[in-house]
């Protein structure tokens, strides 16, 4: 049976996807800074390099895993993760907010909160009664009409 999608989760759709997007602009910017300074030696910026790649190839993976799984599988495991995950994030952001203050990275902080509150919104849909009959019945709707990739940018 084809799925039709409820606006519901469109719209977490959207928001979560504009969260991975935004998200990328500060680890862009992250790696041009570390590229341009040089200060690594060789065998040091090269591990250092290699790990940050690693474990930004890992965290947008997981953001894409958990995005497909739900807007797309209507699972509840993931959903629940999604929701996890974002705590964790919130608590560990309360955890270094005063180091990066002390610091002066007051762009970092303004970005990291934008973000987890666009992940945090779009998690708000999941809970809409569209979203929760959508869930139940496994994403499988009774009129059985497609919903294409264009319907969700409307």
């Amino acid at each position: 049976m084809k799925r039709s999608r409820p606006k519901s989760i469109l719209w977490f759709e959207r928001f979560f996807v504009a969260s991975i997007l935004l998200s990328a602009i500060p680890v862009s910017l992250n790696w041009i800074e570390n590229f341009s300074s040089g200060d690594f030696s060789r065998e040091g910026w090269s591990n250092y390099v290699i790990g940050q790649m690693v474990a930004t190839i890992i965290a947008f993976s997981i953001d894409i895993g958990l995005w497909y799984f739900i807007a797309r599988r209507a699972s509840k495991i993931a959903k629940w993760l999604l929701i996890v995950k974002t705590s964790l994030a919130f608590v560990s952001i309360g955890w270094v907010l005063p180091s990066l203050l002390r610091n002066g990275v007051e762009s970092i902080i303004a970005s990291t909160l934008v973000i987890q509150a666009l992940v945090a919104f779009s998690i708000v849909f999941l809970f809409r009664q569209g979203a929760r009959s959508w869930f139940q019945s496994k994403g499988r709707s009774p009129g059985g009409v497609e919903q294409d990739l264009s319907e969700v940018f409307k």
